[in-house]
């Protein structure tokens, strides 16, 4: 299976942008598929972003791992990675037990994403050119 480096970057780029925007402070994200078992991930002083803490809220845990497949959305159109399809997957199980209306929660995470998009790619760009970025990249590119 190809996996497609630019539709990979967005998706984390835009987990950590949430992150970073929510407060869960981001040590770093990564594309490399040598230094992770999946396509890419983010990592915060909880360890991997897992979105299932309660540091911060179940609804803002659900726009985290919502994020990535707006963000896939908008980059390429009708295109779902299976990492988009877990984390919809995992959003509807974090939703239900935290007894959150998905359609709302959904609705945020697509605005934040707009909203934040130009931080989104910047830090997308950012995990293309170098593979693992690292905290002051992540926040320098919201500025």
């Amino acid at each position: 299976m190809t996996v497609d480096k630019d539709l990979v970057a967005i998706h984390e780029a835009a987990h950590a942008t949430l992150c970073a925007v929510f407060g869960r402070e981001t040590i770093k994200a990564t594309i490399e598929p040598e230094k992770v078992e999946i396509d890419g991930k983010v990592y915060t002083y909880q360890g991997r972003v897992t979105y299932e803490g309660p540091s911060i809220g179940g609804a803002k845990n659900a726009q985290i791992l919502l994020a990535g497949a707006f963000a896939e959305a908008i980059r390429k159109p009708g295109t779902v990675s299976l990492g988009a399809d877990e984390d919809v997957a995992k959003t509807q199980t974090l939703c239900a037990f935290y007894g959150l209306e998905i359609n709302k929660v959904a609705e945020d995470a697509a605005t934040l994403v707009d909203k934040h998009y130009d931080a989104i790619q910047k830090i997308a760009a950012l995990l293309l050119e170098k593979g693992t970025i690292e905290t002051e990249e992540i926040y320098g590119a919201l500025k």
